[in-house]
């Protein structure tokens, strides 16, 4: 599973702060990205940790999102 934030470009309307966020996923064992439609920002990301966790592969060491087996 992946818990996406999403809007991470209007952090100023910002209601779950990315600790909360990040806390949350590693207790549920999830990985955790912040991302933006508007500008694309870890859009891709997402999807490629998603596709890579669901096949077994190893995440790449610049991913945003933690290694949660």
């Amino acid at each position: 599973m992946v818990l996406v934030g999403n809007k991470s470009d209007l952090a100023e309307q910002r209601e779950v702060s990315e600790e909360d966020g990040r806390a949350f996923a590693e207790a549920h064992r999830m990985l955790f990205f912040e991302s933006s439609a508007k500008t694309a920002a870890n859009v891709a990301d997402v999807f490629d940790a998603l596709a890579m966790r669901l096949t077994g592969a190893s995440l790449p060491v610049s991913s945003s999102a933690p290694a949660v087996s």
